[in-house]
């Protein structure tokens, strides 16, 4: 693989599709179209140029996830044959289930590692649990950042649950959008973290660090009742519908629906070992 310009890559994806060219991709949003959340484009990318399209690898801190962007299944799968790195992974977004041949190519070289569902909801259409609790949510000091980085890092995946990074968090804690329980001795034992775009709030983080799922739903409730007195009129989040299908289940029951939009992700098989 060689370094590759971003916005050469960038170019043919807008090109492809102003034509309206049917193309295999999972590089939806452009490294380098907002550099306030897209902090990529200042780093370098490694990659293959097809004969019509690319295959490229961006690098973080102990990963590597792979994009592709091609209306060549042949040409994926040779650059696919190339792959001689650990530790790389893939996420494909989209509405629905993969398209077969894709899935096929794919799983060659991947496996299937989870699935996250997008939901969503309208907060007129909240079906809030809790009238009365004991719990007293409050928001993060920037005192708490150093702890809530590393139960991330600990407790989530970072290559699928896109981390903030300690300057993002902080950003999330100085506007007041990152809740916490704490207990009598002042731990954290329940956090929510959460994003505002214009009038839609994302539902990013949401940890139980405690045995205690009532601590959890006034947590959830208070970021609601927040949303409201904001006048965010809407809430999306992602869960994995493979491997923790309750959390779904508890997040249906206060009304959320789904939007029929997922996250396909998977894990590089080292297929040199196995043969």
């Amino acid at each position: 693989m060689k370094p590759l310009d971003i916005h050469t890559i960038n170019a043919y994806q807008s090109k492809a599709q102003a034509a309206k060219q049917g193309f295999y991709t999972n590089y939806i949003a452009p490294f380098g179209a907002n550099k306030s959340t897209h902090k990529e484009c200042d780093d370098k990318i490694y990659g293959i140029e097809l004969s019509d399209g690319y295959v490229f690898l961006k690098d973080f801190e102990n990963f590597s996830k792979l994009y592709f962007l091609t209306p060549h299944l042949c040409d994926l799968k040779a650059a696919l044959d190339k792959l001689d790195r650990e530790n790389i992974c893939l996420e494909i977004i989209q509405r629905g289930a993969l398209a077969k041949e894709l899935q096929e190519v794919l799983c060659a070289y991947f496996a299937p590692h989870s699935l996250y569902e997008k939901l969503t909801i309208s907060t007129k259409n909240l079906k809030l649990k809790l009238k009365n609790h004991p719990y007293t949510p409050q928001h993060a000091q920037l005192t708490d950042l150093d702890y809530l980085c590393q139960s991330l890092k600990s407790n989530f995946d970072a290559r699928f649950d896109h981390l903030p990074s300690p300057s993002e968090l902080t950003h999330y804690i100085t506007n007041q959008q990152v809740l916490i329980q704490r207990d009598t001795n002042g731990e954290i034992i329940a956090y929510c973290i959460y994003q505002i775009d214009g009038k839609t709030s994302h539902f990013n983080y949401l940890l139980n660090l405690k045995a205690d799922p009532f601590c959890l739903i006034a947590l959830m409730e208070s970021y609601y009742a927040e949303l409201k007195h904001k006048g965010i009129q809407h809430i999306y989040l992602w869960v994995d519908i493979r491997n923790n299908l309750r959390v779904k289940n508890m997040h249906t029951r206060y009304g959320y629906q789904s939007s029929h939009i997922f996250n396909h992700t998977f894990t590089h098989i080292n297929t040199k070992e196995i043969s």
